[in-house]
């Protein structure tokens, strides 16, 4: 034992003796850092002791070549870790230090050195970018989407380097001539910040074949911008040879300036930015004194930085996601000291491969902005990989379902455990097939989704040990999922159940369409009719802006390119209603001469022995055009409340414009050919909210008596016509996608508004035709997100009294639906459209969803028709961030027919961005209770067939409207007596039933007038109060009438008492006899005649009893004068001769 003991004290100093070498510490990378980022972080790398299995305190110290350049502020290193991090500030000022560094332990000390770069911010070049935006918009881009974007060198555009013809723009197809190049039309804009070397005067110069502008801020902010160059708006000079000159603008050296330059391309492929200023001649700018992108605040810490496990040669960590004032470019991941990948990495977790067995590890996660600025370093995480692992780990021993539901399940386990190394992780299998497919699973839990309700699942997980060795699987957990609850939210909520009702609502007879209609041009391509054909349109329009100026004897006859019949004969093909908008303009032959509507239905129907007929059938269509058509729409102009600026000069009068309209229909009505069944007349109104519209409507509806059918609006979503300016236009297109939505939920509220008001005017209500449609940006356009917005806004118009919505365009500029430039491209909104038109016209029957997630619409767009035994069925996204599932609830009273082969389609793509959608097709067994997916930012249509529904047929602009059944009256504050005394008052209110209906106005009256009292309608309700006469005493009934039901109507009574003073004298005898007033109403003057002999007073008091006139007369008659009176009630009071008397009178 002795023995043993001395070679155990003799092996201790040997041991220590063995501990003479100094640190270890590899070579920094050099740096380079920008002036004005202040504290910064430098790594010293792969850092040990020098003695392998001896742990030695380790000491560093850094010093800067020149501390009045960058300054060390300390060096911060753990005991064992294999980096240490110096910590230093750059003082403002360029130049390149060297870092010297020293490590030191017990047994000695290294150095090294590294050289860090400081310099100007400075990213070279400028933003340059193409937009696929038409020229004659001159629209500046600033925050819009390119359709292509790259870095410029310099000022010069940089068209040499761009495929253009290879570029996704859809206004190239706007060029048609024989000028035309193949890249035409499109917006070229720079956009960076400019940073001039020295102060003073400077001039900037735009090259371009066509219209420019530029603009610059004196800060970093393109909001600033002064525009300094606009060749439209005349803002500088023409400099000749294609070259506008800027006004003189002074910089100072050394500041960011922002600044942006736009041309406008027509044809001629050339632009550029220069500049001349003090030493400067004219010259491109050069891109040294250009930065792409100027951001000087770093980005956050990742936070959350930790190792998710460790193997033999790999191991994976993993952060949360950093800030930024503008974006993450991504993360920097540094292994001992070193950067581990060379671009930044994307994604908040990283799995490190390629290491050694049995070696210590560091790490560290940073982030990194657009500009490049780098934030500082996280927590440090530190592990050893392991040397080596050949047996299986043993399988989990414990599994579990924590929550159990109708798509999904939460499973836990344990148990699982490895001799030699550790867990790693976990693969989970349902029935056999592998769940987890895109990795492993770190914690010992996991959701399953996608499930079938009440259907059995096998569910098992093996475990991974560091060696990538699988245990056994588990033994098998047998689970049953729920049945399906739309209120079960455990596991998902983003699902609803939709019953389907046999009521219908309105009447879809499908989405129609704008060509380019002027000069025949769709008529004489074949793909365009191909097109429109297999569209299947609801309806092919003669209208927009370009139709108010256009004469009626310009398009008849033969000879001519486009006449209205072969128009009409088209649409007849195609089983189209025909959408006619005439000319407003007031040289045009509509507006001069009435007889022009009668000839136009005569040149429609007329036979050949008629003059207008004959005109027809000398075109070649002998038989009437209106018996071969579904029907016809007739706009009586487009847009007319643009009066001259819209070639619609009647728009500056809306009430006369109107009165037009209805003299115009009777015309048109008392025509031989006219045939209401098929003809449809329709205004030129607004927005569909009429509160949007300005009083037009107000003004429009006064005097209709049913002469007009319809009233034509605006079908426009945002975009270029941005009807609702209270929704934030939002920054991202995201949020672009959001607010549409939103803003299509209050525009189909907003239409009962609409009712409610024509409702009040005229008595009646009338169906909406948006006459154009369209959702495009110009930075958003052709785009699936769009197309599934759109398709479901005017599927839900038909819901709500709407007729045949149309959409502009089918091939012009941003708004058009195919790409004839590229082959007649299908953009999304074309495949929406097609599938909608294919299966979804009829009845539009009712429908009813549920779903557990409180919010202000449906976030499935549910769509259900019918047409004899044929049912269409239309789902959409309304929410672009999350699949939903569908549970579909039949009527009992609908037995489906093959319910084993219905077609279900889903008109999809590789995100709401994309302009090339994706339909996915497939045949399912349809029953009741059946799920349907509806994927984010998609559309789902299916096709099937079923008996029993026994549904009738209703009208084109259906609306279910329910007028008042009933009322009841009742007063403010609870009061449910009602007296009136003295100057007492009451205010009564009407409740209108059933809730929900579309019109809850009411006629106030009061009865009888033997007893007086002051009335009046005020925006807090019916205000009823005493007249302070002697005749205001006594029971008067309050009434309220519905205001579309006259017959429905409740009444109270009130007692008035404690009115009048000396109601004994006065009031009988010949003054009562002979005092008359007159008019009444009256305004400017009241007549008094009547009046006693000797002096008398009058005095004139308002309802609140508040004097507002007094004069003496003794004469027999007076005059009042009015003119200053507001309009209301007022009460004359005569005094003096021993008589008393007071008369009631309204200024008007």
């Amino acid at each position: 034992m002795k023995r043993i003991l001395l070679l155990i004290a003799l092996f201790i100093p040997v041991a220590s003796l063995s501990a003479q070498n100094a640190p270890v510490i590899g070579t920094p990378q050099d740096a380079t850092l920008f002036v004005g980022s202040g504290l910064n972080f430098l790594m010293i790398p792969n850092v040990s002791d020098g003695d392998e299995g001896v742990g030695q305190e380790i000491s560093f110290s850094a010093t800067s070549s020149d501390p009045s350049i960058l300054e060390i502020n300390d060096v911060s290193y753990s005991a064992g870790h294999t980096m240490a991090v110096i910590h230093a500030t750059e003082k403002g000022l360029s130049g390149t230090v060297s870092i010297g560094v020293e490590a030191t332990d017990e047994d000695g000390s290294v150095q090294t050195s590294f050289d860090v770069s400081i310099g100007a911010y400075h990213n070279q070049g400028i933003n340059f970018e193409i937009h696929d935006i038409v020229f004659w918009q001159t629209h500046v881009p600033l925050n819009s989407s390119p359709a292509f974007s790259m870095i410029a060198e310099n000022g010069m555009a940089p068209y040499s380097q761009i495929d253009l013809k290879g570029l996704d723009l859809s206004v190239y197809a706007d060029c048609d001539g024989d000028i035309c190049t193949g890249t035409d039309f499109f917006t070229a804009l720079f956009k960076g910040y400019l940073i001039p070397p020295v102060s003073g005067d400077y001039y900037f110069y735009m090259v371009s074949g066509d219209h420019k502008s530029i603009g610059i801020s004196d800060s970093e902010d393109f909001d600033d911008a002064e525009v300094i160059l606009h060749s439209v708006d005349g803002i500088g000079t023409n400099a000749g040879e294609r070259e506008w000159k800027s006004v003189q603008i002074s910089l100072e050296a050394g500041k960011c300036y922002a600044i942006y330059g736009t041309h406008w391309n027509v044809h001629t492929l050339m632009g550029g930015l220069k500049w001349e200023g003090p030493g400067i001649e004219k010259e491109y700018i050069p891109g040294e004194y250009l930065s792409y992108v100027y951001d000087v605040f770093k980005p956050s810490v990742p936070a959350n930085f930790k190792l998710l496990n460790t193997g033999i040669t790999d191991i994976v960590l993993s952060w949360s996601e950093a800030t930024d004032d503008r974006n993450i470019a991504g993360y920097n991941l540094y292994l001992n000291g070193l950067r581990f990948n060379d671009t930044p990495l994307k994604d908040t977790s990283c799995q490190l491969g390629n290491l050694s067995p049995g070696t210590d590890y560091c790490m560290v996660v940073t982030s990194v902005d657009m500009a490049g600025n780098e934030s500082a370093e996280s927590n440090p995480v530190c592990t050893t990989t392991y040397l080596e692992d050949e047996v299986a780990p043993l399988s989990p021993t414990s599994l579990e379902a924590k929550i159990v539901s109708d798509l999904g399940l939460k499973v836990e386990w344990s148990g699982a455990s490895d001799g030699e190394t550790e867990i790693r992780g976990y693969r989970l299998y349902v029935n056999g097939e592998l769940y987890t497919v895109d990795g492993l699973i770190y914690e010992e839990e996991s959701e399953i989704l996608g499930l079938t309700p009440e259907t059995d699942y096998a569910i098992e997980v093996e475990a991974l040990d560091a060696a990538y060795n699988v245990s056994d699987k588990s033994e098998a957990l047998i689970v049953s999922t729920t049945a399906f609850s739309p209120y079960d939210t455990s596991i998902s909520s983003t699902k609803g159940r939709l019953s389907i009702l046999m009521d219908p609502i309105g009447r879809s007879e499908g989405i129609g369409i704008n060509p380019n209609y002027v000069s025949g041009e769709f008529l004489n391509d074949p793909e365009q009719v191909r097109l429109i054909k297999e569209l299947e349109a609801g309806a092919i329009r003669w209208g927009a802006l370009d139709a108010n100026p256009l004469n009626f004897k310009d398009f008849t006859g033969p000879g001519k390119p486009i006449t209205f019949g072969r128009f009409m004969d088209f649409c007849n093909q195609t089983g189209a209603y025909t959408v006619i908008s005439c000319g407003v303009e007031d040289g045009s032959d509509w507006r001069k001469h009435p007889e022009t509507f009668s000839n136009f239905l005569e040149y429609l129907a007329g036979g050949a022995e008629t003059t207008y007929g004959a005109k027809r059938v000398a075109e070649g269509y002998s038989q009437s055009l209106l018996e071969g058509s579904p029907g016809m729409v007739f706009e009586f102009g487009n847009e007319v409340w643009g009066a001259d600026a819209h070639a619609a000069q009647i728009g500056s009068d809306y009430a006369e414009y109107g009165r037009w309209c209805r003299e115009m229909a009777t015309v048109m009505r008392a025509s031989n050919y006219f045939d209401d069944e098929k003809i449809f007349l329709s205004y030129s109104g607004r927005r569909p909210v009429a509160s949007d519209s300005y009083g037009l409507y107000e003004e429009l509806f006064k005097g209709d008596t049913g002469e007009v059918d319809w009233l034509a609006v605006s079908g426009y979503l945002g975009g270029n016509l941005n009807y609702s300016p209270e929704i934030d236009p939002g920054e991202s297109e995201l949020e672009y996608y959001k607010n549409g939505i939103r803003e299509m939920i209050r525009n189909l509220n907003g239409l009962e508004e609409t009712m409610d008001v024509v409702l009040q005017t005229c008595g009646d209500i009338k169906p909406t035709y948006f006459y154009e449609s369209n959702m495009t940006t110009s930075a958003y356009y052709g785009r699936l997100g769009q197309a599934v917005i759109q398709t479901d806004y005017y599927a839900s118009l038909v819901e709500k009294g709407g007729v045949l919505p149309t959409i502009f365009h089918l091939t012009d500029g941003q708004w058009k639906m195919v790409v004839p430039s590229q082959d007649y491209k299908k953009l999304p909104l074309f495949h929406t459209t097609m599938y909608y038109n294919r299966y979804c016209k009829g009845n539009a029957l009712k429908t009813d969803f549920v779903t557990s997630l409180n919010t202000s619409y449906d976030p499935v767009g549910c769509h259900i028709y019918s047409e004899g035994d044929a049912f269409g069925l239309m789902l959409a996204s309304r929410d672009f961030e999350n699949d939903w599932t569908v549970q579909l609830d039949l009527p009992d009273e609908l037995e489906l027919m093959r319910p084993e082969s219905v077609k279900m389609y889903t008109i999809t793509g590789n995100g709401y961005s994309t302009r090339k959608a994706r339909i996915d097709s497939s045949v399912v067994s349809m029953s009741d209770s059946m799920l349907i997916k509806v994927p984010k930012y998609s559309m789902v249509v299916m096709g099937f067939e079923g008996s029993g529904a026994g549904i009738e047929n209703v009208p084109l602009g259906f609306y279910d409207y329910k007028a008042a059944d009933s009322i009841s009256i009742y007063a403010l504050g609870g009061i449910e007596v009602y007296e009136i005394n003295g100057r007492d008052k009451l205010i009564f209110k009407a409740d209108v039933f059933p809730e929900g209906i579309l019109s809850d106005a009411v006629i106030w009256s009061l009865e009888p007038d033997s007893v007086e009292a002051s009335y009046a309608l005020m925006p807090y309700g019916f205000d009823v109060r005493g007249s302070g006469t002697c005749n205001g005493n006594g029971t008067v009934r309050v009434r309220a009438h519905a205001w579309d039901n006259p017959a429905v109507y409740d009444e109270v009574e009130v007692t008035i008492s404690g009115q009048g003073s000396n109601c004994n004298v006065g009031i009988e005898g010949s003054m009562k006899e002979e005092l008359r007033i007159y008019p009444n109403p009256a305004s400017g003057l009241l007549y008094v005649s009547g009046l006693p002999d000797g002096t008398k007073k009058l005095e004139v008091f308002d309802i609140g009893g508040r004097l507002c006139l007094s004069a003496e007369s003794v004469d027999k008659e007076a005059e009042i004068d009015l003119s200053d009176f507001d309009s209301g009630l007022y009460l004359l009071k005569v005094s003096g001769s021993r008589e008393l008397l007071i008369r009631k009178f309204i200024c008007d």
